[in-house]
């Protein structure tokens, strides 16, 4: 994997809201749950490749880009320095849709090791996932989101 990538000056309390995204994501800090999720996860097909989007109520800071490959995830955020890799899974028998994304490499080294939830759909083509900041072991319980949660909608990649 590419080492990280340089890492310009993020205000705290920008740098607070960008890491819910990973993670795309994103989204197993929770040993005890991860292992009880484990058993009831799934790789839906329609995750498997590459989106590109923006993140709700930030269109103007640019696009953003997620791809699912096998179990891994990688987030590239519109701003270069949020990038994140890690592994992910879904849990099929939730009450919602929910993915769990365990951060591996990212350019905040304080979130390596943990994990993020989101809830996502699949509707129309585009993917939206509602997520919380790394170590929130908590998913938003709506797809409108919450204070601290963040919302992009991407669009599936056309394969080259």
């Amino acid at each position: 994997m590419p080492g990280p990538t340089s890492i310009r000056h993020i205000p705290a309390m920008h740098l607070a809201t960008t890491t819910a995204a990973f993670a795309l994501a994103a989204w197993l800090a929770a040993a005890d749950w991860a292992s009880a999720a484990e058993s009831d996860t799934t790789k839906p097909q329609a995750f498997l490749g590459t989106w590109e989007g923006v993140e709700i109520g930030r269109e103007a800071a640019g696009k953003s880009r997620i791809t699912f490959e096998g179990d891994s995830v990688h987030f590239q955020g519109a701003d270069p320095a949020e990038w994140y890799k890690g592994t992910f899974s879904t849990v099929a028998q939730a009450d919602q849709n929910q993915l769990v994304a365990k951060i591996s490499e990212c350019g905040f080294p304080q979130f390596v090791g943990k994990s993020s939830f989101f809830i996502y759909k699949v509707e129309n083509g585009k993917l939206t996932l509602v997520g919380h900041k790394p170590g929130d072991l908590n998913p938003p319980k709506n797809f409108e989101g919450d204070a601290t949660s963040r919302t992009f909608v991407f669009t599936k990649v056309a394969a080259r």
